[in-house]
């Protein structure tokens, strides 16, 4: 959850020009969980891109527009 947020931070940030060479870290988790089975670990990768709605603004222009 803390890296959705992080994530949205930096998009908008970089949006309004506040961030503009900030680099932006990988949207990609990987966790390493224990196997009960075997007992050892096992990779499990998570995507953590936000899924972030657009700013009401753009969504006035767009509606404006047509689109």
């Amino acid at each position: 959850m803390a890296m959705h947020q992080h994530l949205a931070v930096l998009s908008r940030l970089r949006r309004h020009g506040r961030a503009p060479d900030a680099t932006v870290p990988g949207d990609t988790l990987t966790l390493h969980r224990r196997d009960p089975v075997g007992g050892g670990f096992h990779a499990e990768t998570v995507d953590v891109s936000p899924g972030e709605r657009p700013p009401m603004a753009e969504m006035r222009a767009q509606l404006r527009a047509g689109s």
